[in-house]
């Protein structure tokens, strides 16, 4: 299930049009770097809500899923970019930890941590993340890079 945040620039012209300036390698720079800052923001977050257990215990794995938080950038279209707040590690049965954690199976309960990461965050991921982007074509209209 993927939940998501939009970031609208329509409230700001000069933004808007300093954006669509651009060329396409350059919008996606600072799209990039703006939205990696809403969702490291988020992924912090969600590194203190993980559960941590007593170690020998199952829920001790929990510093090994903190740990394998990341932040990672997700295929762009013509019409979409986005980066995505993952779980995961080098082994395969560290993919599913985070699930089992976040949504429960049937011998240990729910302990969600990245839902409530995003529900508290998407707002500030979201202004942040305009913020970031604002600052990143300001840069690139100045230095040219």
């Amino acid at each position: 299930m993927a939940i998501g945040v939009s970031i609208d620039f329509r409230g700001d012209a000069g933004l808007q049009s300093a954006f669509n300036a651009l060329t396409g390698p350059k919008q996606k720079k600072a799209t990039r770097k703006g939205l990696r800052a809403g969702a490291k923001l988020m992924a912090d977050r969600a590194r203190q809500l993980v559960p941590v257990g007593k170690k020998g215990t199952d829920a001790h794995k929990a510093g090994t899923l903190r740990k394998s938080i990341k932040v990672r950038a997700i295929k762009r279209t013509r019409r979409f970019a986005g980066m995505v707040v993952t779980t995961g590690g080098a082994r395969a049965k560290d993919e599913f930890y985070g699930v089992w954690t976040e949504y429960g199976t049937a011998k240990q309960p729910p302990q969600p941590f990245l839902r409530p990461a995003f529900d508290s965050l998407k707002d500030q991921a979201a202004e942040l993340s305009r913020k970031e982007i604002g600052t990143a074509v300001e840069r690139i209209w100045r230095t040219g890079k």
